[in-house]
């Protein structure tokens, strides 16, 4: 079919390729010794098998490091409003909680890190994002004789209790052909893509000037089976396997086969997925989709969703081409030379350790060449004492050759000493440790940019994916600190018409614990050197923010009250009241109470909710002034104690004198 001409086009055009691709992958997971022969990799025909090889994986280091600093911090997600009005900002408002607790729970911090890992181990990393009608919760709903879920009274699914109600609206032919079903949710998917499972267009340079692309995925029969029943004529599907499932390289090492990726272990039941995706075009207004398995052609849509479900991962770019260049690549000859000088090393090791002797035929010589082995022969020297057979020194060049490869993957790579969590001897200073963590990030700051953009693309689909198909009603939990739970019901058209996200420049940069705990530290020293007053509650947020197993223990009561301040407000939004206790730490909760009052979020409350946290707030003030109150009365009428206190020890001293004057003028 002409969609299959156009798939086999772009894998002959990106075969220059390939070679990199596997041969990177091959050196990351430490088969080293080997190489691209005939379409495969292989291990070389000129290896000699009685050798003993040593890999010193240099390569996976690097690539861990590097995919660690760019997805160390999670991105800062920042939902646009589409206009000033408040509802506009609130949509945006809430755009941003639902990708907090997307980030969560649908674990995208870990498929953002594997894209991160394709793209630095093979060239790029592409993560799919689309509607799953078949994840998600699974309940009871009312199906048409389509198969697809009817919408109830309110706008969402029809469930069963819902049959009275709508048969007041359809007619009754139509309700006989409605039958209760099991059916799922639906939530969305999200699926990592490595390069070798994307076919972009040939003449394509970037994501944007793209104008169709194909997936090509091995598939479960069970996948497809639950997806795809039927093809597009409705004509029963039945997947037949068209391909093998390759297994991991742990799988499949028990023996080596000469293919390390398509030979080290195979199963059988595969069904080879094709998806074509095309951009809007004067062909296809709408952009156009179609799956297709078998030379079946199970799904086409000329008006899908989203034409270009796809978010690229990029490691470094080049100009003018598609594809980016891995930094494995620049890598694998350095690490090539450095399993060369490793592997002679060991050998001259294993012959310094047990080296080979010369002996003459006139010499009456018995050697066996055992470690430690003596060794009787004929001497012409009288009284010759015995001596060791010293082995020849290794040269010293070939152990400094590891230096300065080392040294050739460290500029390669951009991690030096300091991005290494290794801050060179006597630098202590947090402003010395970020100027030289500084020249590091600067070299992956594109990449970080390009991560950035395509985060904020990310965040986009999956809101506008949210706004369209949430059109029940879903419970949302995202924690916050101190044990705070934010909980609210959620539906897709709280998000507005048309969302937009972007992630704040900067907030992926890699960021030093150890400089920021040692500005952190020159702050606390200099405020309390000149005795600037801390506020408790202040100080307990600093120490949890210096991140140093738990010095905000010294503060664990405070944490319980914050906690029970987290818990009245969450009652107080729910439009509960609450009253006070005498145990509480009433300026602790008038503090935390007024900080929450001057948030955006507690400016859009209603007035009967914003009253109850006033006069939840007015009470604390109360008993506070209460007690300030009861403090001063105390604390006068201790003065007043204490004055006539001293005016009756003054009285009797004046009475102790005169009877002393008395007394002296008697004896006179």
């Amino acid at each position: 079919m002409g969609l299959e001409s156009l798939l086999n086009d772009a894998k002959t055009a990106r075969q220059p390729y390939e070679a990199d691709w596997y041969l990177n992958r091959a050196f990351f997971i430490g088969q080293q010794w080997v190489a691209y022969i005939a379409g495969a990799v292989t291990r070389p025909p000129s290896l000699d098998t009685t050798r003993q090889y040593v890999t010193d994986n240099r390569i996976k280091g690097i690539i861990i490091s590097r995919v660690a600093r760019k997805a160390k911090n999670r991105p800062s997600f920042s939902a646009t409003p589409q206009s000033a009005d408040d509802k506009a900002v609130d949509a945006a408002r809430i755009g941003e909680r639902i990708l907090i607790n997307d980030w969560e729970g649908q674990r995208l911090q870990s498929k953002m890190f594997t894209a991160l890992m394709w793209a630095d181990v093979c060239c790029d990393g592409f993560i799919k994002t689309y509607w799953d009608s078949k994840a998600g919760k699974r309940f009871e709903a009312l199906v048409g004789p389509d198969g697809q879920p009817v919408p109830g009274p309110s706008g969402q699914i029809a469930r069963p209790e819902d049959a009275e109600a709508l048969a007041q609206m359809m007619p009754p032919e139509m309700m006989a052909e409605l039958r209760v079903e099991t059916v799922n949710q639906g939530d969305i998917k999200n699926e990592v893509l490595s390069p070798f499972e994307f076919f972009p267009d040939p003449l394509a340079t970037s994501m944007e000037d793209l104008e169709h692309c194909f997936e090509e995925k091995i598939r479960s029969l069970q996948y497809m089976k639950e997806r795809y029943p039927t093809d597009v004529k409705g004509e029963l599907y039945t997947p037949v396997p068209d391909a093998n499932i390759p297994l991991g390289v742990s799988e499949g090492a028990s023996g080596y086969t000469g293919n390390l990726f398509k030979g080290g272990g195979t199963h059988s039941g595969g069904v080879r997925c094709k998806e074509v995706r095309v951009k809007p075009c004067d062909n296809y207004p709408n952009g156009y989709m179609a799956i297709w398995a078998n030379d079946t052609l199970l799904v086409q849509d000329d008006k899908p969703d989203d034409p270009m479900p796809y978010i690229k991962f990029a490691s470094e770019e080049v100009p003018g081409r598609f594809w980016s260049a891995a930094v494995t690549t620049d890598l694998r000859g350095p690490q090539v030379d450095l399993n060369v000088i490793r592997t002679q090393i060991k050998e001259n090791a294993r012959r310094f350790g047990n080296p080979a002797i010369m002996c003459s035929r006139q010499a009456k010589v018995e050697y066996h060449g055992v470690p430690g082995e003596r060794i009787d022969f004929d001497s012409t020297v009288m009284d010759a004492k015995p001596e060791y057979l010293i082995p020849p020194p290794m040269q010293a060049y070939i152990e400094n050759e590891i230096g300065r490869i080392e040294k050739s993957m460290e500029e390669i790579s951009g991690l030096h000493e300091v991005s290494r969590a290794t801050v060179p001897a006597g630098v202590t200073a947090a402003s010395a440790i970020n100027l030289l963590l500084e020249q590091d990030e600067t070299r992956i700051g594109p990449e970080i940019q390009q991560m950035e953009f395509a985060l904020g693309q990310w965040g986009t689909k999956i809101l506008k994916l949210r706004a369209e198909y949430n059109t029940d009603e879903r419970i949302v939990k995202i924690a916050g600190e101190d044990g705070n739970w934010d909980v609210f019901a959620f539906k897709g058209e709280m998000l507005g018409e048309d969302p937009h996200v972007e992630v704040q420049a900067g907030s992926s940069m890699p960021r030093s614990k150890a400089a920021k705990q040692a500005a952190m530290t020159e702050v606390l020293a200099l405020v309390f050197q000149y005795g600037v007053p801390v506020d408790e509650r202040n100080l307990r947020k600093f120490l949890k923010d210096y991140e140093a197993g738990g010095l905000d223990r010294l503060f664990e009561g405070m944490t319980e009250d914050a906690k029970q301040v987290n818990r009245e407000n969450r009652l107080l939004l729910e439009g509960q009241q609450v009253t006070i206790n005498g145990y509480d730490n009433h300026e602790f909760h008038v503090a935390e109470h007024t900080e929450f009052q001057k948030s955006h979020r507690y400016a859009q409350l209603p007035p009967e909710i914003k009253q109850f946290f006033e006069q939840h707030v007015v009470e604390h003030r109360m008993y506070l002034a209460e007690l300030a109150e009861m403090q001063a009365m105390n604390q006068a009428e201790a003065g007043q104690a204490q004055i006539e206190s001293e005016a009756q020890a003054d009285q009797s001293t004046e009475l102790v004198k005169a009877e002393a004057n008395n007394t002296g003028g008697t004896s006179a």
